[in-house]
């Protein structure tokens, strides 16, 4: 079982915020997060690609991503991946 961070979600194509994952995780629409030590949590990385997997092919994810280093997913296509590439990063 490996558990991922917050942050690791951006690479994955998630670009919620804590609080709209949090208000998932309670409405049960998204992997809940396990404690890893003091106020600090991670998510099972198996269950966020199982999540992913499950999701209808024209869903789509926040395409806002916060850091210009993390790249565009690669299931992303056509317009929508021309766009998170051109956004200039977030200060």
């Amino acid at each position: 079982m490996k558990l991922i961070p917050y942050a690791a979600l951006a690479a994955k194509g998630i670009a919620y915020s804590k609080v709209t994952l949090w208000r998932k995780e309670r409405a049960g629409t998204f992997p809940r997060r396990v404690p890893v030590g003091a106020s600090r949590y991670a998510y099972v990385e198996t269950e966020i690609d199982d999540w992913i997997a499950q999701r209808p092919s024209g869903a789509s994810l926040p395409i806002r991503f916060r850091h210009r280093n993390v790249p565009a997913p690669p299931w992303l296509k056509g317009r929508a991946r021309e766009r998170v590439q051109s956004q200039p990063a977030e200060r």
